[in-house]
């Protein structure tokens, strides 16, 4: 269930726990009892949970203050649904008021009741999802409550509580409520109570499934209150399907609202915006003035005054209004000071700044997402944009929040609601729907095929409106160098040999929205044709095919019908030409013939044609449309069928017998890092920072300070920063502009020290700025000081200083691997200074190892691992020393059990089933935070090192002998790893596992769930720590428990081009326990769609032809399914051709032909393919996929390919094996690697040409 959310609208810490004085009850607890009982996983099969009853009363006042009573039951039918329900939470504004929980219970089938301790289970954090959004508002809030001891066939019954203190608009009140969930409804009541001098102006039930509502409207002559009240019963569950508009739009929904008019709301914005649009400063006007100077009319006065604001204000902002925040914006003269603000601060800039030029603009509220119901009036708004009156008197709307738009209003908030604030009122509007061919993507490709089949070529791409504003986006904030990867990844997913020689982005300042975006290729690839020896294939270069937003629009197509729309949210389209000399004795060709269409949602077309010894190409796709009506989903299924079927199509021939430096965006000054060491737990912190902005991207990216600590034994201080701007104009951070904030885990798991980000928002950051600021942080506590200091970066660094002072005394491990390095030493104490100057900058490429790999690195550690083992070993013991509740638990659990294995199994699914993962690592927390076994039991959640400690009683409470030992996601790359366990770190170790003895095999527990196998683990080849002897091995698991991948593909081709084709893969090791997760716990109908997903994979003309077998009882897994799909292959004249599914084309894909670094091969690959394909008769294959073998550098595995043919049979198998393992590759190495990818990914490794037998 996922009701809860949405109620938490407001509240506020200081009353979480302050229950009222006479708290309200409206469910009976016999009730729930008896209707839970009748609530059974057979009634509803398709279900994780079920809403058992519900009841929701409001009441609201004639200012539009309010309380909402909420007592909600929902009943636990598996284990999937007690996972989401054991954690509640509520998300709030204290600006608003206060929203909390009164009662909590667990009811037992008995009726036994358990009351949840609301204070010790809830904790508040400060809502860390908003710095996504580089949005800093402390008031916005998240309440966690977590539910111990929730178990399958319980029910769930809370009542919470909303206090509104404050209303968005006065003297107003509205609401909706969903009457429809992923859950099934058995009953729910709605009641609002109003004040008869506030009636519900509007109301409206939308979506209505007949005979599930009734209603009732109360008005008492003795009362000066109306009651409105909504009975809900019977409602089924609702499936979503793949991207279907946002699912409240759409399912049966209520809106009631107070308010008569659009209108009205429209007055009350400009009413709120109003002082702020003229809080103008002689400064603002100047700029507006200066800005439209030269300008002949009002559209280029708006797109002026629209690129300054968009550009040189940046998108951040703080919270600090007071009126009506989240709506109000900021002074307008603050935003233009300040060069910064959220989109509602740069909406009013934008506006004020129009009205300095005499251009009537307003502030506008957007609805970003789905339209609203216009039925209700109803001031729910997430965005906040600008409208301006043109020459015409039509509105022109701007959004300038995008930096790097060219539309002043983007594709992507086409077919929304929006409110225009004007003093006289304006209803609600619908931003228009822009033609796809407005937001096209242009390809022109010319070039010359010889006679070896290579390809020169050049592209020119064209990028209009959502185009331009996604690409240039995206350019804008990455280097040349990652520019260039980008598209050279594009051309190799079209022709696996390309090879990109000319690259020319314009215009090249990406800023300069004047200019449309243009991107001019230069390449060749080899070997574009796929070759026999009679015939040859040509596979059309289509970059269009990945480049081009409207490749994205579709999303999943699986489902054969849908009840909701198919939402693509904008228009968009690709064009794409190619014209291509092909040499004259090429031999003949054979150009299919292609289908067009042509539907009012869907634009489809490929012509090919050769006119002497050019070949000249034409495909075009347009998306219409914002969203597929489900009749109209349909025909796209068949559209998309035929579509799929044409791209299949090749040319055949009959043959007649025969790098520059990484671009800078900012330069680091200067850099000091000062540590001085009292002993190995306590320390100081000093690092200065001096840097200049070079672009627009080290702006972006520089704008900002966070940084993450802990205060059990941290604290940190940003003692002073300062902005000094090209003019020599210097701006300090102020108060408002620095916030602490919660770490993203603090609610969910309160009894651990609450981890916290300090955010700083640097005022008045542009090109040229350069930043000054001083970062102070004290530790005391840690089990040990270790750092690892690099010297250089993906920027210039004009000096790097780190200065370590410690006692004489202090024994340190020291690794220098080129650093220069000096010694002093004053009254006890040694310092020793690493300096490098002048450092240039990195260039960035793919999969990179650790930096130290490759650069000079400084190490030090005053830890030793024996004496960090015994300590926490200490912990971990201490934790579970005479737990009585856990051993009593597990003598419970195991009672019954002989084999050890049995125990095992038994302990650890009940710790993976009843102790919820919550926190964060053994390493980001005192060695102290480590709770006792029965704290933890009686919590119910945990990190892993608490897990652990669980699992561990119990199995000694079971008389078996386990250890704790250390492990963590440190590189399996031998490189990489040594010199942080040479000078050791406790970033290498930061999970506990358990060791231990079973059936004479030596297993690790880790925390899996408990759909893994046992012996099974994500640690396998990780290093491991024995905390009593300090002494460093390795994990590893049995043979058969490791992770390997076995599948079989059976196809059978038909004369007509239908296939059948079976697919059957092995799970072992870890990938068996997703496997085995997903399939015990999806639903009927939810494995259903999944199947239908999974056979449109295959092809969108693919139909099931058996059930889907998901075998998880036995180790290992078994997936097998079995489809039928028409024209699979395409069938031309005397031939008949198919690409074999799959493949080994993306295992060493690289988008880079060239490579001046390491290359960091991080993870085992072991994996065999097999593919029997049988032919039809009276055809032989012409061309096939070709044998291949090769030996991976450094060690690093091998790869084979074989490829049999039997006449006899007449039948193909072709087997795929891949053994690749963690290595440090030399970039000298890197030809061979590129060398190899591109074989396997040429598209001859997947053809096959078939030709009828005379």
């Amino acid at each position: 269930m996922n009701k809860l959310i949405r109620l938490g609208l407001i509240a506020t810490f200081t009353l979480l726990f302050a229950l009222p004085l006479s708290a309200k009850e409206f469910l009976s607890l016999t009730n729930l009892v008896g209707q839970a009982s009748t609530a059974t996983a057979e009634k509803y099969p398709d279900s994780d949970d079920v809403l058992i009853d519900d009841f929701i009363q409001v009441e609201y006042q004639a200012d539009g203050t309010s309380e909402t009573w909420d007592d909600t039951a929902i009943k636990i039918l598996t284990e999937k649904g007690k996972r989401a329900n054991r954690t509640l939470t509520l998300s709030f504004n204290t600006s608003y008021g206060t929203n909390y929980f009164s009662k909590v219970q667990v009811i037992k089938p008995d009726g036994t009741v358990n009351e949840i301790d609301i204070a010790a289970q809830s904790k508040v954090m400060v809502d860390p999802g908003q710095m996504n959004a580089n949005i800093y508002n402390p008031n916005s809030k998240i309440l966690k409550l977590s539910v111990p001891g929730l178990e399958i066939g319980d029910t769930l019954r809370y009542i919470a509580l909303r206090i509104k203190t404050k209303t968005v608009v006065p003297d107003a009140w509205s609401d909706y409520q969903t009457f429809e969930h992923d859950s099934p409804i058995e009953r729910t009541t709605y009641q609002v109570i109003a004040p008869k001098a506030l009636p519900l102006a509007k109301i409206a039930l939308k979506a209505e499934i007949p005979g599930t509502i009734s209603f009732n409207e109360l008005a008492s002559e003795q009362s000066d209150q109306i009651v409105y009240t909504w009975e809900v019963k019977d409602v089924p569950r609702m499936f979503d399907e793949p991207n279907m508009p946002t699912r409240y739009t759409v399912i049966q929904r209520l809106l009631v609202s107070t308010m008569n008019e659009w209108e009205d709301l429209s007055k009350w914005y400009w009413e709120l915006c109003l002082p702020r649009l003229e809080a103008t400063t002689p400064e603002m006007e100047a700029k507006a003035k200066e800005l439209v100077l030269g300008c002949s009319n009002t559209l280029e006065k708006i797109e002026a005054v629209f690129n300054f604001v968009s550009q040189d204000i940046r998108y951040m902002g703080i919270t600090t209004e007071e009126e009506a925040p989240g709506y109000e914006p900021h002074d307008v003269n603050i935003t233009f000071d300040n060069r910064y603000g959220v989109c509602r601060d740069k909406a009013a800039l934008l506006a004020a700044m129009l009205r300095i030029v005499d251009v009537e603009a307003f502030p506008v509220i957007i609805m970003a997402g789905p339209k609203k119901d216009k039925e209700v009036p109803q001031p729910f708004f997430n965005h906040a944009v600008t409208a301006a009156l043109g020459d015409d008197g039509e509105y022109v709307l701007m959004d300038s929040t995008d930096e790097n738009t060219k539309d002043i209003f983007p594709s992507y908030l086409q077919n929304m609601s929006y409110i225009v604030a004007r003093p006289e009122g304006e209803t609600l509007l619908t931003s228009p729907i822009i033609p796809a061919t407005n937001n096209l993507l242009h390809i022109t490709s010319t070039g010359s095929l010889d006679e070896t089949g290579k390809l020169t070529a050049q592209s020119i791409l064209a990028f209009e409106g959502i185009n331009d504003t996604v690409y240039r986006g995206y350019f804008s904030k990455i280097k040349p160098e990652e520019r260039k990867r980008f598209f050279e990844g594009h051309l190799k997913k079209s022709m696996p040999t390309a090879e990109l020689q000319i690259l020319e982005i314009l215009p090249k300042e990406l800023r300069d929205t004047t200019q449309p975006l243009t991107v001019k290729l230069g390449y060749t690839a080899e070997n574009l044709l796929i070759a026999g020896d009679e015939n040859e294939m040509l596979n059309l270069p289509r970059l269009g095919s990945s480049l081009g937003y409207a490749n994205f629009l579709l999303g999943q197509t699986g489902l054969e019908e849908r009840k909701y729309p198919l939402y693509t949210r904008m228009t968009a389209g690709i064009r794409e030409t190619l014209e291509l000399d092909i040499p004259e004795d090429a031999g003949t060709l054979n150009i299919p013939g292609y289908q067009q269409i042509d539907t009012p949602q869907l634009t489809w077309s490929m012509q090919v044609a050769q006119q002497g010894g050019t070949l000249t190409a034409t495909n075009t796709f347009l998306m219409n449309t914002v969203e597929f009506s489900p009749e109209e989903y349909l025909a796209l299924k068949q559209n998309l069928k035929d579509i799929e079927y044409n791209l299949r199509k090749k040319l055949i021939l009959d043959v007649p017998t025969a790098g520059s430096d990484a671009d800078s965006d900012v330069r680091i000054l200067e850099k000091t890092k000062t540590i001085i060491l009292t002993d190995s737990n306590h320390w100081k912190e000093t690092t200065r920072t001096k840097l200049e902005i070079l672009t627009y991207s080290g702006t972006k990216k520089n704008s900002e300070i966070k940084i993450g600590y802990n205060p059990a034994w941290q604290n940190v201080e940003l003692s002073h920063a300062t902005v000094t701007k090209p003019d020599g104009t210097v701006k300090e951070i102020s108060e408002e502009e620095i916030n602490i904030m919660d770490a993203g885990w603090v609610a969910s798991a309160p009894r651990y020290p609450a981890g916290k980000i300090l955010v700083a928002n640097l005022p008045g950051v542009e090109i040229g700025s350069v930043l000054e600021y001083e970062i102070i942080s004290t530790v005391s506590g840690k089990p040990f000081f270790s750092t690892t200091q690099t010297f250089n970066g993906h920027e210039p660094i004009d000096k790097k200083t780190f200065t370590l002072t410690i006692p004489e005394s202090m024994a340190l491990t020291i690794r220098n691997t080129g650093i220069d390095e000096t010694q002093t030493t004053n009254n006890g104490t040694i310092s020793y200074i690493w300096q490098a100057e002048n450092q240039s900058p990195v260039k960035k490429e793919e999969n990179l190892p650790a930096w130290w790999t490759f650069n000079p690195a400084v190490f030090v550690s005053s830890g030793n691992w024996k004496t960090y083992g015994n300590e926490v070993l200490s912990h971990l013991l201490a934790a579970s020393d005479d737990q009585l509740e856990t051993v009593a638990t597990a003598k419970q659990l195991t009672s019954r059990l002989q084999g050890e294995g049995q125990k095992v199994i038994a302990l650890r699914d009940w710790v993976a089933k009843n102790l919820r993962p919550a926190g964060p690592s053994l390493t980001r927390l005192p060695l102290s935070a480590i709770t006792p076994s029965d704290q933890i039991l009686q919590e119910r959640y945990g990190n892993n090192a608490d897990r652990m400690v669980v699992l561990y009683t119990m199995l000694k409470a079971a008389r078996l002998k386990p250890e704790f030992v250390l492990s963590g996601t440190i590189s399996l790359i031998p490189e990489v790893a040594e010199p942080l366990l040479a000078a050791p770190s406790r970033s290498a170790f930061n999970s506990v596992l358990i060791r231990m003895e079973v059936g004479g095999k030596t297993i690790y527990l880790n925390g899996a769930s408990q759909y893994a196998e046992l012996g099974t683990s994500s640690y396998h080849h990780r290093p491991s720590l024995d905390l009593a002897t300090g002494e460093i091995g390795v994990v590893e698991v049995t043979p058969g428990k490791d992770t390997r991948s076995h599948g079989v593909i059976e196809i059978s081709i038909d004369a007509s081009g239908e296939a059948g084709i079976t697919t059957s893969s092995v799970k072992q090791g870890t990938a068996f326990e997703g496997f085995h997760k997903t399939y015990a716990e999806v639903t009927p109908e939810k494995r259903r769609r999944h199947y239908l997903e999974m056979v449109s994979g295959i092809s969108q003309s693919a139909k099931a032809a058996s059930e889907l077998v998901t075998d998880y009882g036995t180790y290992p897994g078994k997936l097998e399914f079995s489809v039928v799909a028409e024209r699979y292959a395409v069938s031309d004249g005397d031939y008949l051709y198919f690409t074999v599914p799959g493949g080994l084309g993306g295992l060493l894909k690289y988008r880079s032909n060239e490579r001046t670094l390491p290359l960091a091969w991080n993870s085992h690959i072991d994996s065999i393919t097999e593919y029997n394909m049988v032919l039809p008769d009276g055809y032989e294959p012409v061309i096939l996929p070709r044998s291949f073998s090769w030996q991976a550098p450094q060690g690093g595995g091998m790869v084979e390919v074989a490829v049999e043919y039997s006449p006899r049979a007449n039948a193909i198998r072709i087997v795929q094996m891949a053994d690749l393992k963690p290595a440090l590759i030399p970039a000298s190495e890197f030809p061979d690697i590129l060398k190899a990818g591109r074989r396997l990914a040429h598209p001859d490794m997947r053809t096959i040409l078939l030709k009828k037998v005379d």
